[in-house]
C-alpha cells in the first residue's frame, strides 16, 4: 500500500526472499528491496536495485513498479526478477575469458560468440567478426541478438523469411545442441554449435569447408 506495507505476494516472490507466505505479509517493502517509491521517475519503468533475503544475503533484483488504486486507496504493484543467475553467468564468462586470455581467442581460426540470457551479444572474437563481415557497431556488448541475425540475412545466410528469423532467435535461447551449417558468399561452409551456459549461450563457429 502507500505506506509500503506488503498486502500480498505470490509464491515466486516468497521463495525469492526466503520467507514463508504468512510471514512476508505485513512487512515493509523496505525490508526486502532498496526502493524509493517517492521518486516518480521510477514508476512504470524497469530498473535494478539491491534486495535482501531473510537470511541477510543480498541479491540483485530487476523491479517494475506500477501505481494503482483500489477501495483501500492508492497502492503499488511491484514485479521482481532475481538477477542472480544472470550475474553468475556473466561472472563465469568473465572468468573464462580471463583464464583463456582474449588475445589467444582472437588468434584461433574458430569463431566464438557469446550471448546472455536476454539474447544480447556479450563478446565475439576476430574470427567470428571476419566470417560474417560483422560491422564494428554490431560487436558492441549489449547489442540485441536479433541485430546480428538481421545482418546474417543481409549477407544471405537466411533465406526463409520471418519463420527463419524466429527459429534463429529461438535457438539463441534454447537447449538446442545440434549442429547447423551456413555457406558464406566466398564458398566456405561454417558449422555452428550452440553451447548453453548458466546464463546465456556460447556459439562456436567452425570453418568445415575442408
Amino acid at each position: 500500500d502507500e505506506r509500503r506495507t506488503i498486502l500480498s505476494a505470490n509464491p515466486a516472490a516468497v521463495k525469492m526472499f526466503g520467507y514463508e507466505s504468512e510471514r512476508i505479509i505485513g512487512k515493509s517493502l523496505d525490508e526486502l528491496i532498496d526502493l524509493d517509491l517517492d521518486d516518480p521517475s521510477l514508476i512504470g519503468r524497469r530498473y535494478e536495485c539491491e534486495g535482501y533475503r531473510r537470511n541477510g544475503e543480498r541479491l540483485p533484483v530487476e523491479v517494475l513498479v506500477i501505481r494503482t488504486s483500489s477501495d483501500l486507496g492508492p497502492s503499488y504493484i511491484v514485479t521482481l526478477r532475481d538477477l542472480s543467475p544472470q550475474r553468475e553467468g556473466e561472472r563465469k564468462i568473465r572468468e573464462l575469458r580471463d583464464m583463456m586470455n582474449l588475445e589467444v581467442l582472437d588468434q584461433i581460426p574458430v569463431g566464438v560468440s557469446v550471448y546472455d540470457s536476454e539474447r544480447r551479444f556479450v563478446w565475439g572474437n576476430k574470427a567470428y567478426q571476419e566470417f560474417y563481415q560483422m560491422p564494428d557497431a554490431l560487436m558492441k556488448r549489449g547489442t540485441p541478438g536479433i541485430d546480428h541475425i538481421r545482418h546474417f540475412v543481409r549477407i544471405g545466410l537466411y533465406q526463409g523469411g520471418a519463420s527463419d528469423l524466429e527459429a534463429a532467435m529461438q535457438r539463441l535461447g534454447s537447449n538446442d545442441l545440434r549442429f547447423h551449417q551456413f555457406k558464406l558468399r566466398d564458398g566456405r561452409t561454417i558449422e555452428l554449435r550452440f553451447v548453453p551456459g548458466v546464463s546465456g549461450r556460447t556459439i562456436i563457429h567452425t570453418d568445415v569447408s575442408g
